[in-house]
């Protein structure tokens, strides 16, 4: 099922009800809140022309599809000496995806592309994509999902169909987990350790042993305020070997500090403390995203200032 976004759920199958149906569409939003797989839903009802998105029954809720009208591309995660990347996407596999559209439905009544992490496309790619939406085929639909809006060039966001996600509440999470019969004290460990994203939840409860490792990165911050400048630099080292996942653990990090500052709300003193160190957070979380800068350089800067 989906948790959340009704009101985006809604508008989709207005969409999907109406005579005309837009050809490209640009989902964004946080990560983890459910952008690819609604994507995937929408995708699917509009290919066997179904006016309404069936969120109960999710039959395959990998980044892969069953379906011959759905091509799905997604970023490579390399590893090279050590260090672990998110590679952006090649050109020649953007265009060779564009060709494909061009074909006939195999099954339906549209061909789709979905590009995931769509900010990691560069300019040459958006380009290429760019001229295709300027002239779309009639059986082709693409749609981009993506987590940071700013990466892609606005002469393409100006024609898509945005569709927008936020972070969803926790008592919406609460109820899911309540439906599955979680324990209230795990219910609520695993609805405070989401971070408002679904599919954190949904993964939790799956491999609660990853709760732990959760509260260890808690617990990680708070000793790093009290660490050595040797040490944070030997941290810092030893983070930028594995990007992706020091990309989650800051916003774990940010999410944590927001909690905690919004049960400070009557110390301004401290209130103002958790906000300064949650700038910091997100300033080195947007450099760390951008793939030209020195990851390792970034994260001593941050350490040494916590």
């Amino acid at each position: 099922m989906i948790i959340g976004h009704q009101r985006q759920l809604k508008f989709l199958e207005e969409i999907l009800q109406s005579k005309k149906v837009p050809q490209s569409y640009f989902f964004v939003g946080p990560e983890g809140v459910g952008k690819f797989t609604i994507a995937k839903l929408f995708a699917e009802s509009l290919i066997a022309g179904k006016q309404k998105i069936d969120c109960e029954h999710l039959q395959n809720q990998s980044k892969e599809s069953n379906n011959q009208d759905i091509e799905i591309l997604t970023p490579e995660i390399v590893e090279k000496k050590g260090i672990t990347r998110v590679k952006n996407f090649e050109t020649k596999t953007v265009r060779r995806a564009q060709k494909n559209l061009f074909l006939f439905p195999a099954m339906g009544k549209y061909r789709v592309l979905i590009i995931d992490e769509a900010q990691l496309l560069n300019e040459i790619s958006q380009n290429s994509l760019l001229k295709f939406l300027e002239e779309p085929n009639k059986t082709a639909i693409i749609i981009l999902v993506a987590k940071q809006e700013e990466k892609i060039l606005g002469t393409i966001k100006s024609r898509c169909q945005r569709i927008g996600f936020n972070l969803v509440g926790l008592d919406e999470i609460g109820k899911f987990l309540e439906k599955a019969n979680v324990a209230t004290p795990l219910k609520k460990e695993i609805t405070l350790y989401s971070m408002g994203r679904p599919s954190e939840a949904v993964t939790l409860l799956k491999e609660q042993n990853l709760l732990k490792e959760r509260k260890q990165h808690i617990i990680e911050l708070k000793k790093m305020m009290t660490m050595s400048v040797a040490e944070k630099i030997f941290l810092a080292e030893q983070y930028s070997k594995n990007l992706p996942k020091t990309l989650k653990k800051i916003e774990l990090w940010i999410w944590f500090l927001r909690v905690r500052a919004f049960g400070e709300m009557q110390d301004e003193r401290k209130l103002r403390k958790y906000y300064q160190v949650i700038t910091d957070l997100e300033q080195s979380l947007r450099k760390l995203e951008n793939n030209s800068f020195n990851s390792r350089i970034i994260l001593e800067n941050l350490f040494l200032n916590l």
